[in-house]
């Protein structure tokens, strides 16, 4: 058996994945970048609906700045609550056929929205050090259920969107530190120009 037949991975699959990491990894703008992780994992997973959150560490929370389709611009809740608080906390992926017979399932989000959650395949996103960083889940795929091979697919993508959400977020630390350098650099120019005439 190959490689590739163990990964559960086709080979079109694994290479739309490749499409998607490169597509990720040119993006540096923080809020494109959540709502490209959505788009295109909606797409490869063949879903209805995906959302992204990430953890708070500082607050014990799970917040998502984007639920595709959902008018909802940021949600909160506590890390180990719910399907994405729960993979959030214990770093496992969770995959259920039928939301409305898990207990963990929070049917809330279904009324607010009018969206009916069927089937739920919720991962991690891991760093390259194994820290969790926060949760990518999908709903209701469209052929069927989720199955071992969509669970793969999805800790794949949740590992490319761990990486480029760090590097975005450092390339955005970077600016903001070369901006503060260029300010200072700037005014302490103008100090000594205004120093060296008042010398002249």
């Amino acid at each position: 058996m190959t490689r590739q037949k163990d990964s559960g991975i086709s080979s079109e699959r694994l290479s739309l994945l490749l499409k998607v990491g490169l597509r990720l990894a040119s993006e540096r703008d923080s809020e494109r970048l959540l709502r490209m992780i959505i788009e295109e994992t909606t797409a490869v997973m063949d879903a209805e609906r995906s959302s992204l959150f990430l953890i708070d560490r500082k607050k014990n929370e799970m917040w998502a700045k984007i639920a595709q389709a959902a008018e909802v611009h940021e949600i909160r809740f506590p890390l180990g609550l719910g399907i994405a608080g729960t993979v959030g906390k214990t770093g496992e992926a969770i995959n259920i056929p039928d939301a409305y017979r898990d207990s963990r399932f929070n049917p809330e989000f279904d009324k607010k929205t009018g969206f009916r959650t069927r089937s739920i395949l919720c991962v991690p996103m891991k760093n390259l050090h194994g820290e969790v960083l926060g949760a990518i889940q999908v709903l209701n795929k469209h052929d069927g259920s989720f199955d071992a091979g969509d669970a793969t697919l999805l800790t794949a993508l949740a590992a490319q969107a761990a990486v480029t959400i760090e590097n975005a977020d450092l390339y955005r630390k970077l600016s903001e530190l070369t901006l503060s350098l260029e300010k200072k650099v700037k005014e302490r120019t103008a100090e000594l120009v205004a120093a060296n005439d008042r010398l002249s």
